[in-house]
């Protein structure tokens, strides 16, 4: 990413979106002249009528060109440790997905797609930035099986771009729930409920943003398990069917604390 600070800075936007649940990143410093640039603090430098970006900028880039307001985090995992992922359904209908390779070596990925309604045949174009590239287009491949397959160069951030599914005329509604209470400790059971106005299609649930300790089944959208710390959270919770339609409904979930005895 230019610099051992890009791939620094990567790290922080990671770390904030995916593991403690911003959805905002803002950095004040933007640009400055090179001998204050020089010390690694801004966006660009400017030099006479240069202007450089530096390697903080493009590790930005990676997500704010492709991950836009409006944009809702899904769930993204990774059985590899030096991994570090994360995706947004957009407004659009449209699909980003972030990873960066912490370690020193190309890894070869296969990322499954199940839940997002993302078809067959879409288009998945990849935007690399590390030492030699900053947000660059690379050739695309396209989804099969409900997975594409791509390598992650050694140290690199590299944002895929999937378009929107071509509208199936389907509607999925979500209609519950509202605001939930639990108790921290005390055994949670909540049914989604969700229609598709297509008979006989399935669906399959996910949820962003659930309270430490809960879990959503898939097939179901049975919300069950015990909440384990105190607080707020706001919950997203997504329906989908086999041809890209996709309902969503926000929820505030609250857990009180155990009642002391």
């Amino acid at each position: 990413m230019g610099s051992d600070s890009g791939f620094t800075w990567a790290q922080n936007i990671y770390n904030g979106l995916a593991n403690a649940n911003l959805n905002a990143f803002v950095y004040w410093w933007g640009i400055g002249d090179a001998s204050v640039a020089a010390n690694g603090c801004c966006l660009a430098s400017v030099k006479g009528p240069s202007v450089t970006g530096s390697g903080r900028l493009w590790a930005f880039a990676n997500y704010s060109r492709y991950v836009r307001p409006g944009a809702v985090r899904i769930s993204a995992t990774s059985s590899n440790s030096t991994i570090e992922t994360t995706a947004y359904k957009k407004t659009d209908g449209s699909l980003s997905i972030v990873a960066l390779n912490t370690g020193s070596s190309d890894d070869p990925i296969s990322y499954a797609l199940s839940g997002t309604g993302t078809p067959n045949g879409a288009t998945v174009t990849p935007y690399l930035t590390n030492a030699t590239n900053n947000t660059a287009a690379q050739t695309a491949t396209a989804v099969s099986g409900g997975a594409f397959n791509a390598t992650i160069p050694a140290r690199s951030l590299v944002t895929y771009v999937i378009p929107a599914a071509a509208s199936t005329g389907n509607t999925v509604t979500i209609t519950n729930p509202d605001t939930q209470t639990a108790t921290v400790g005390s055994a949670v059971s909540l049914q989604i409920h969700a229609t598709d106005s297509a008979a006989g299609k399935s669906l399959t649930y996910t949820a962003t943003g659930l309270p430490s300790g809960l879990s959503i089944n898939r097939s179901t959208g049975l919300i069950t398990e015990t909440p384990t710390t105190a607080g707020t959270a706001a919950v997203t919770v997504t329906a989908a069917d086999t041809t890209g339609a996709v309902g969503r409904r926000s929820l505030q979930a609250r857990r009180r604390g155990t009642p002391e005895i």
